[in-house]
């Protein structure tokens, strides 16, 4: 009886000695996951704090890695030079020169012709009137010969060197023009030429491509044919009250900045080389080339 009494004395002590360590364990176990619990939430908190920070970091490269492509492009869309052709084209007649010259032929013997006759005819009058009448004559005759002289240089153009005359004449300047709305300008082109010696079909040649032949907005609101100054939409550019004097204007800059030597902008005498300042892209001086070929086609 001791002994069963003993024996369930022990088991008893035992329950009680285990059931406390098992609960303090289970409350140890709930407060390690617990631990665990939040450090991970932190951690994934923290990795995707991370990864978001990644994410803009590689978006706002992206960005600027975007717009430095596009500006290069933009820059080398610029920059980019299209070969200006060289060939140098010159000619000595066509119809419509030879024409001019017989026609200024047959002008010269007719006042030959009355000199002759007048003389012959009109010996009975003082002698100061008919001097007068003489030499007002032969100057007639002297212009005809000049004309002639002049129509029978050869007509050049030379994108290597715009400085060099092309001995174009008021005539063919009217005609090459004729149809467009550069033509009622026609003399300032060689009035240019031989006051500030720029060829008077390269400076064509930039007319039809900077006023669109004669008809854009700065052309016709501004006399600004040749659209130098003309760097945005708002930029004044140069204004003047005729389109000659526009005309006159750029002709004379290109004179003393481009085409000589010391000039601010000058590299060379050549369309490409004053593309260089004259216009942002390297496309410029082709397509001027390109119409001033056009017009030379047209003598």
């Amino acid at each position: 009886m001791r002994r069963k009494i003993m024996t369930a004395f022990v088991c008893a002590i035992m329950t009680i000695s285990v059931i406390p360590v098992y609960a303090d364990d289970t409350q140890t176990d709930q407060a390690v996951t617990t631990e665990v619990s939040t450090e991970t939430a932190a951690t994934v908190q923290e990795t995707k704090r991370t990864q978001s920070k990644e994410q803009l970091k590689k978006k706002t490269t992206s960005k600027k890695h975007t717009k430095t492509k596009k500006t290069k492009l933009k820059k080398k869309e610029e920059n980019k030079v299209i070969p200006m052709p060289t060939q140098v084209i010159s000619k000595s007649s066509s119809d419509t020169i030879e024409g001019r010259i017989k026609d200024k032929q047959a002008k010269v013997k007719n006042e030959t012709i009355q000199l002759d006759q007048y003389l012959k005819n009109e010996q009975i009058l003082p002698i100061k009137p008919m001097e007068e009448k003489v030499q007002t004559i032969k100057k007639q005759i002297k212009k005809f010969k000049g004309e002639i002289k002049k129509e029978e240089q050869t007509r050049y153009f030379n994108p290597n060197d715009v400085s060099a005359l092309s001995h174009i004449t008021v005539s063919d300047a009217k005609h090459i023009l004729e149809g467009t709305a550069l033509y009622d300008d026609a003399k300032a082109y060689v009035k240019a030429e031989e006051k500030y010696h720029v060829n008077a079909v390269f400076l064509m040649g930039i007319a039809a491509h900077e006023s669109a032949w004669g008809t854009s907005r700065r052309a016709r609101e501004d006399n600004n044919l040749t659209g130098y100054g003309v760097t945005s939409d708002h930029a004044k550019g140069i204004n003047k009250s005729t389109k000659e004097a526009g005309l006159l204007a750029t002709a004379e800059t290109l004179h003393e900045k481009y085409l000589t030597s010391g000039g601010s902008y000058y590299v060379g005498t050549s369309a490409a080389a004053v593309n260089k300042h004259y216009c942002v892209g390297g496309e410029w001086a082709a397509a001027v080339v390109k119409n001033a070929y056009l017009l030379m086609n047209r003598l």
